[in-house]
């Protein structure tokens, strides 16, 4: 399981070196403000950029505690199991259990 956190860090940290130059790219394509030529220009970069390289493609949730793929939450970035463990155990703060 080390080996997916692992992974998971490598590869937002270089999604997170790629984003800023891909978001700039889609506002030059998407933008009136420049003229026909550019806004060619910068599709023509978002192309040939590797597919690879986006969010959608590649980063996955996993559990930053136990490299669990399924059943994240998000806000934590924690597998429902390892929440239920640390929220029963009171290392959650504001999380308490509810009773009717």
């Amino acid at each position: 399981m080390k080996r997916l956190i692992i992974k998971d860090k490598s590869i937002r940290s270089k999604y997170s070196k790629i984003d800023p130059f891909r978001a700039s790219l889609k506002y030059l394509v998407m933008s009136d403000l420049y003229s026909y030529k550019t806004r060619k220009l910068a599709n023509k970069k978002l192309i040939r950029l590797c597919k690879n390289n986006a969010k959608i493609t590649k980063v996955n949730n996993y559990c930053v505690i136990s490299g669990r793929s399924k059943s994240i939450y998000k806000d934590f970035r924690i597998s429902r199991i390892k929440f239920r463990e640390l929220a029963r155990a009171g290392q959650l703060y504001g999380i308490t259990k509810s009773s009717w």
